[in-house]
């Protein structure tokens, strides 16, 4: 499910409230890795709010590989059902 949210841009699946806005990130500005960390959490918020998982944090690093329009994204989280951690990490592409 934490896949499925984070590799979904949110109004292209048919499930309405699934995915991710990370095309309003248009530019990096000071508060940059704040508004990645907003996108995603807005993007797990559901299974949060279904108490499926718990958010550790949310890492973002701007330029991996000296690259000026990528972030790389590591989402830690606790999955409730289970008790066990895991995390997912994830490169973007900025449209700037």
């Amino acid at each position: 499910l934490v896949h499925m949210a984070v590799n979904t841009t949110l109004g292209r699946s048919a499930t309405k409230d699934l995915g991710h806005e990370m095309y309003k990130v248009d530019r990096i500005t000071d508060s940059f890795e704040q508004r990645v960390q907003n996108v995603y959490t807005n993007a797990l918020a559901d299974l949060v709010n279904r108490k499926l998982i718990a958010i550790v944090s949310i890492e973002v690093t701007r330029n991996p590989n000296n690259s000026p329009s990528r972030a790389f994204v590591l989402l830690k989280y606790q999955d409730l059902t289970t008790g066990s951690l895991g995390q997912y990490g994830v490169e973007e592409t900025l449209s700037i």
